[in-house]
């Protein structure tokens, strides 16, 4: 049996786009400032985390 890849999403949440937020070395976006439903809380490849937000506790 293999390991699965998991996203904890939680539909409620919002979050700001901005520059400092975005996790790629490109960081234009036409959506800079804009308020997002949905946020990404934590990810796992392999059983691994390899994406954890700590920015709060929603």
């Amino acid at each position: 049996m293999g390991v699965a890849d998991i996203c904890v999403f939680n539909a409620d949440a919002q979050w700001l786009v901005n520059e400092d937020a975005l996790h790629s070395q490109g960081k234009h976006t036409p959506f800079s400032g804009y308020e997002l439903p949905g946020r990404v809380r934590t990810t796992l490849v392999a059983g691994q985390i390899v994406y954890e937000d700590k920015t709060s506790s929603n």
